[in-house]
């Protein structure tokens, strides 16, 4: 015999809710104490995807075939996709899970044709040619735009320098460059990335010997982003006037 619950169901599910985000360890034991309260704390649960070991890796894939994808598209806010997954897998990932707001990816292109330097139009995650019938190639409506984004862009880009104007990056607003700083100072800009307010670059094995190198490009980066703020600086002052 099931109990009548005896609180409001708004009450019950923020408190349910609550208990499950303050102790996620033990919000999959939630989802047993009701039918209404698994599908509230399901919710919770997929806010968050962290495949932080390959058997995490391999159920959520298989998640993916008896889920709607209206659901890891409306729930799942951010997302790790740890390095031993290939651009495949992740591709079929990102397809679903189109609303995340803060992505890692340290996927590796591994032998599939991937290239990032593809049309904008295209799925930065898919293949080149705009006219490949390849599984991999997504529409770029299917793709998710998030603000915050971490990434090692050699594993994504054939080539370098990254084509910062794809629509991966029209919305970051926080990048996370995990790229050597070999690598990252021969790239001539970050200006194409709209509304980025937040960088943060990889400096290992830099020394005082690498200065005269890197304050040109350190220079450039500050100029672009400090020269919107100027601006916006300047609206402000003169409203006041």
């Amino acid at each position: 015999m099931s109990l009548m619950p005896l609180l409001p169901p708004e009450l019950e599910r923020d408190i349910f809710e609550l208990a499950a985000r303050t102790h996620r360890g033990t919000a999959v034991n939630l989802t047993l104490v009701a039918r209404r309260v698994q599908i509230w704390i399901e919710r919770v649960i997929y806010e968050v995807v962290s495949l932080s070991d390959r058997n995490k890796c391999s159920s959520f894939l298989r998640t993916l075939n008896t889920r709607s994808v209206q659901f890891f598209d409306e729930h799942v806010k951010a997302l790790c996709l740890p390095y031993y997954l290939d651009m495949d897998q992740a591709s079929r990932i990102l397809s679903v899970c189109r609303h995340v707001n803060n992505l890692e990816c340290w996927a590796q292109r591994g032998s599939s044709p991937f290239s990032l330097c593809s049309a904008p139009q295209l799925d930065p995650l898919s293949s080149s040619s705009p006219s490949s019938t390849s599984p991999q190639t997504v529409p770029a409506p299917l793709l998710p735009c998030p603000s915050r984004l971490s990434v090692n862009m050699r594993d994504l880009f054939h080539s370098s320098p990254p084509d910062f104007s794809l629509q991966l990056f029209a919305n970051i607003t926080h990048l996370r460059v995990a790229d050597s700083w070999l690598f990252w100072s021969t790239w001539p800009s970050f200006a194409p990335i709209p509304i980025l307010t937040h960088l943060a670059l990889d400096f290992s094995g830099a020394g005082p010997a690498h200065i005269p190198r890197l304050a040109p490009v350190l220079v450039r980066i500050l100029r672009i982003r400090l020269r919107p703020c100027a601006r916006a600086g300047s609206r402000i002052r003169g409203s006041h006037r």
